[in-house]
């Protein structure tokens, strides 16, 4: 039987992004499948700095990103502290798991 994959979304892709996103993709069960930022500039930086395969979606708003992963396991939640509640609040109400750390 295979191992079951969870699909991964992150909302911020900056500096502090990148090592939580080496750490998901390598330990196998995780598919990070979807990235949302402002700045496509960031994104590219992200999936380029931390190796990330595969399709990867984009978005510039997080919220077309959670309408578009109904399907999504959890949330990684990399954004400036000043923006945690505004992005972790409508996750934690479609009841997905969020990954953040505190400010």
């Amino acid at each position: 039987m295979a191992a079951r994959r969870f699909k991964v979304g992150f909302i911020g892709t900056g500096g502090r992004s990148v090592p939580y996103a080496k750490e998901y993709a390598a330990c196998g069960e995780i598919d990070i499948v979807a990235l949302a930022d402002p700045a496509e500039a960031k994104r590219r930086h992200m999936t380029a700095t931390a190796g990330l395969q595969g399709p990867i979606a984009e978005y510039a708003d997080f919220r077309d990103m959670l309408r578009a992963h109904a399907d999504l396991a959890g949330v990684v939640i990399c954004s400036p502290n000043h923006l945690h509640t505004e992005h972790a609040v409508p996750c934690l109400e479609r009841g997905l798991p969020v990954v953040i750390e505190k400010p």
